[in-house]
This record gives C-alpha cells, structure tokens and sequence, in this order.
C-alpha cells in the first residue's frame, strides 16, 4: 500500500513530482518513481519514518542474550 498524493503533498510541501522526489531524496527517503514523474511511498516505510511505534515492532529482534 503507498501513501495517498495528498499525503505526499502534506509531507513534502510540493505539488510537483520534481519538488517531491528532491524533498524525499536530500532526507534520505526511500521510494520510486512512476512512469508519471511521481514519487511512490509505501505506507509502512511512511509510518516508520514517521515514529510509528507498531510499524518499527515489525523490524525489532527480541534479546537473546536475555534468554
């Protein structure tokens, strides 16, 4: 699932895909590009970038040293 072009517009702050894709890419962003010049995100990556703490539970690894 990718992020909506409203949510890429709030993000960023570009309507453009150019301005959008720059944003993305000096932050260090990971997405392709559509054969329209656009800029896709996938939602998960988006919520993780973002802090969402169930999105970055995904990737934690329990501590085996614990066990």
């Amino acid at each position: 699932m990718l992020i909506t072009d409203d949510e890429l517009y709030e993000l960023t702050g570009y309507k453009s895909g150019k301005g959008q894709a720059e944003w993305l890419r000096m932050r260090g962003w990971i997405f392709e590009m559509n054969r329209l010049g656009r800029p896709k995100v996938d939602r998960e990556y988006y919520r993780s970038k973002m802090g969402n703490q169930n999105a970055e539970a995904a990737t934690v690894q329990p501590n085996w040293a614990a066990i």
